[in-house]
């Protein structure tokens, strides 16, 4: 019987492209003028890592990463957000762990 073995991979290089396209946008904008704002991709440990001043901007980052993400054919679905946490001088830092892969389903027992 033939087996079908389904693969889904997410594309790093597509995402870093959207995370350099978010820095240049980050870069332009008028509500992040003055505001120290990073966001990096560790493709080891498959996590996009952000800090920046308040809540409301890791919002903004995080929607526009998912509007870039769409833009170079990577699915926002593979971002998993951890939470949001105040770390020193006041500043917000949120990981987001990239999902590769299809998630296993957990099996279903009959009762036969």
């Amino acid at each position: 019987m033939p087996s079908l073995d389904v693969v889904s991979t997410v594309d790093l290089q597509a995402l870093d492209n959207a995370i350099n396209n978010v820095k240049r946008e980050i870069s332009t904008r008028f509500d992040f003028k003055n505001v120290n704002s990073e966001i990096t991709l560790d493709r080891k440990g498959k996590y996009i890592h952000i800090v920046t001043g308040d809540d409301m901007k890791v919002k903004a980052i995080i929607e526009i990463l998912r509007r870039q993400c769409l833009r170079f054919k990577a699915d926002p679905k593979c971002l998993d957000l951890m939470e949001i946490e105040t770390a020193s001088l006041g500043v917000k830092k949120v990981d987001i762990k990239i999902k590769d892969g299809i998630p296993e389903r957990p099996v279903c027992k009959s009762s036969n």
